[in-house]
């Protein structure tokens, strides 16, 4: 079963913001309940200058698991565990020259499994990501990031250069509202 009310308000002529919920549930075996809130501000300015306005977003999820415990030479349940985990990530994008944007954004995410060799830890991961975008048409996106990623695991690094093709019909999200 899944739940996603959400809301949008302008603040101003130029500000406004987009607030949202989601529940989603597996009543089954192992139950298990995720929730989550979200938070999208944009400030669009219009069409005069090189500056075109930021989008500055975030999302926070919560994991209530419910896990049988399986002897493994009976099979039989032997207890249940029932992790709960959390993670999210929020950004800023500014855009500029109608073509152009660049941006930040923070990761931070706790691994669902309940894994014995982590009994002090979370699997804890997080990651800082910056990023420039080139849109060379409507049509298509070309987009540079910088990953770093750390927490329980050694510490590393990701460079991505992303391609991105709109095929067909499609609409521009936010510039319909």
């Amino acid at each position: 079963m899944l739940a996603r009310p959400h809301t949008y308000f302008d603040l101003t002529d130029t500000l406004n913001v987009e607030l949202g919920a989601t529940w989603f549930g597996v009543p089954q075996h192992d139950q298990r309940d995720l929730y989550g809130v979200d938070l999208t501000l944009r400030h669009q300015p219009g069409t005069s200058g090189n500056y075109q306005g930021f989008v500055l977003g975030s999302e926070w999820y919560w994991n209530d698991q419910r896990s049988a415990v399986v002897d493994n030479t009976t099979g039989a349940v032997i207890g249940h565990l029932r992790p709960e985990r959390k993670g999210g990530y929020s950004y800023l994008e500014a855009f500029f020259d109608r073509r152009y944007s660049a941006g930040a954004r923070f990761d931070y995410s706790e691994s669902p499994a309940n894994l014995p060799q982590l009994r002090h830890g979370r699997d804890l991961a997080r990651t800082g990501s910056v990023f420039v975008t080139w849109m060379p048409s409507e049509f298509q996106r070309l987009r540079f990031q910088i990953d770093t990623s750390w927490g329980d695991q050694p510490t590393n690094q990701r460079y991505t250069l992303q391609w991105t093709a709109f095929i067909g019909s499609h609409s521009h999200g936010f510039a319909q509202r």
